[in-house]
């Protein structure tokens, strides 16, 4: 009776363990870094374009209007990232990212594609300024 319980007790601690290893098969718990690109948007009564690479420029746009940029991420580990899309100051709350959690195959790149939503009742030239973050991680297994 007893090795029967202990034969059990072992098909079911392996059980368990190739159940968890499965649920961990394909997530990205490990941090490799986390970079800050700064932008910002202007609310004016024109529309202005701004091609500077110091930022990441919306440029100049009328209330109640939008700018679209994209960019691109590369990934030049021989391994696939996750890269997840944050933001940080008062630009966030016109930020949309089309996509979030991106995973970038290795050697590879993804192209990301941020919006800024100008509030229809937004203050004229005001600049929103902040900082787009993007954290990295690699795949456990």
């Amino acid at each position: 009776m007893v090795k029967k319980n202990k034969k059990t007790l072992v098909f079911a601690v392996v059980i368990v363990c190739a159940i968890l290893v499965l649920s961990l098969v394909g997530t990205y718990p490990t941090f490799l870094k986390e970079e800050s690109y700064p932008m910002d948007v202007t609310s004016g009564d024109f529309a202005g374009f701004n091609l500077n690479h110091d930022k990441i420029h919306f440029g100049i746009i009328h209330p109640g209007t939008f700018s679209k940029r994209d960019f691109q991420l590369y990934n030049s580990a021989e391994y696939s990232v996750k890269a997840k899309l944050g933001c940080e100051g008062e630009i966030c709350d016109l930020i949309f990212f089309e996509s979030n959690n991106l995973i970038i195959n290795a050697n590879s790149n993804s192209t990301v594609y941020v919006t800024v939503n100008m509030p229809s009742d937004a203050e004229l030239n005001k600049t929103f300024e902040g900082n787009l973050t993007v954290q990295f991680y690699k795949r456990l297994f």
